[in-house]
């Protein structure tokens, strides 16, 4: 048995927690350490032997915390600072303790600032704590960044790991002639989904808060507009509407309340909220019943192609739209920039068109495992 120190984006988000589950189902003999700093994760986690949670004790995040006040009044050196901090903690803690080191996500490579941020601070001083040791990346896509300056230390941390399987081609060009760098499909095409039977006129929407969203959130009153004109309009035609909420804390259960409250009061209740609280069968049995599906969220997008739902994108960012071109989809879809009232009905009309079927995109993302493969099972 070996044991895997891993880190995660850990906020109760229903695609990266699909990733831990699949990573836990496949690996039931080997010990993982989920490094967060939500200890719901011991709940959330409780039926499964071979990962532990654990963080930062009291006096640790004391310390931390100080330090990232720290950070807002003196920007320029403080990242490099707290990385260190953070090797310094992390390196007693599992230089010895742990065989191995994975970082398995989505949407964890993105720049926000112009000058590198703690993350990147902490990143490299987990590939100094692990440099002797197997590392790898798992089920990332990167970007978008601002400068060179990011793509290149990232090209410098790369370098250092074992494995690198990002989930689309645009990313992986980046980085290209890095060898240890590789793409395959995302990694939840390799979900194993129940059977659901359909229910009948049923229409789902996906929903995130684009006022949370920086770059976003000049279109979020339109974006809310079209769907509740896009709402409206399937209840009138007798659809029997839900609206899912992927992640509490990213905003999606805001976005379902503002969608509410326009909707004509005769409609509200008509329309079932679905929110992800960390229950994930729970939550896929409600989601995989329905016929077709508007989605906002990249995974709700991925859900629907291995459910054969009728799905109609919403795009918010690149990544959807590299993943759609690396599958080939050739459906209708809009991006949320783009999103008025006026085009409700052409959209309601057409996701009955949009029907796409996987080839080996589930092959391919059983890929992503096939180096941690090699070394938990053979190695």
């Amino acid at each position: 048995m070996k044991y895997i120190l891993i880190t995660a984006y850990a906020a109760l988000n229903l695609g990266d927690d699909l990733f831990l589950k699949i990573l836990l189902d496949r690996y039931p003999s080997h010990k993982f350490i989920l490094f967060s700093s939500n200890n719901e994760y011991s709940i959330l986690l409780s039926n499964y032997n071979n990962v532990q949670i654990e963080y930062y004790n009291k006096f640790e995040r004391f310390l931390l915390r100080g330090l990232t006040e720290f950070n807002l009044l003196f920007s320029i050196r403080a990242p490099r600072l707290v990385g260190y901090v953070h090797k310094v903690l992390l390196k007693n803690k599992y230089k010895n303790k742990c065989d191995a080191y994975l970082e398995i996500g989505g949407s964890i490579f993105i720049q926000k600032d112009k000058s590198l941020s703690v993350k990147e601070y902490k990143n490299r001083s987990i590939s100094e704590i692990f440099k002797n040791k197997p590392m790898f990346i798992l089920g990332a896509n990167f970007g978008p960044s601002i400068n060179e300056e990011f793509v290149n230390f990232y090209h410098d941390l790369f370098s250092r790991f074992s494995d690198v399987c990002f989930r689309e081609k645009k990313s992986y060009d980046l980085f290209a002639d890095i060898k240890q760098v590789r793409y395959e499909s995302d990694i939840v095409y390799a979900l194993k989904i129940p059977v659901v039977l359909k229910e009948k006129e049923s229409l789902g929407i996906s929903l995130i808060d684009l006022s949370k969203r920086t770059e976003l959130n000049i279109y979020a009153s339109n974006y809310i507009s079209t769907i509740v004109a896009l709402v409206t309009k399937a209840i009138e035609v007798n659809k029997k509407v839900y609206l899912f909420s992927f992640c509490k804390s990213e905003g999606d259960e805001d976005a379902i309340n503002a969608i509410r409250e326009k909707l004509p009061s005769s409609f509200r209740e008509k329309v079932q909220e679905i929110c992800y609280d960390g229950n994930i069968d729970s939550f896929l049995e409600s989601y995989l019943k329905v016929e077709a599906m508007f989605t906002s969220r990249f995974h709700a997008m991925i859900l629907s192609l291995i459910a054969n739902q009728n799905v109609y994108p919403l795009i918010y960012s690149l990544k959807m739209t590299n993943a759609l071109q690396d599958i080939g989809f050739k459906g209708m879809f809009s991006y949320i920039k783009d999103m008025k009232i006026e085009i409700a009905d052409e959209m309601l009309h057409e996701i009955y068109k949009n029907s796409h079927k996987l080839t080996n995109e589930a092959i391919s993302a059983e890929e992503q495992f096939i180096k941690l493969d090699s070394f938990l099972n053979n190695g």
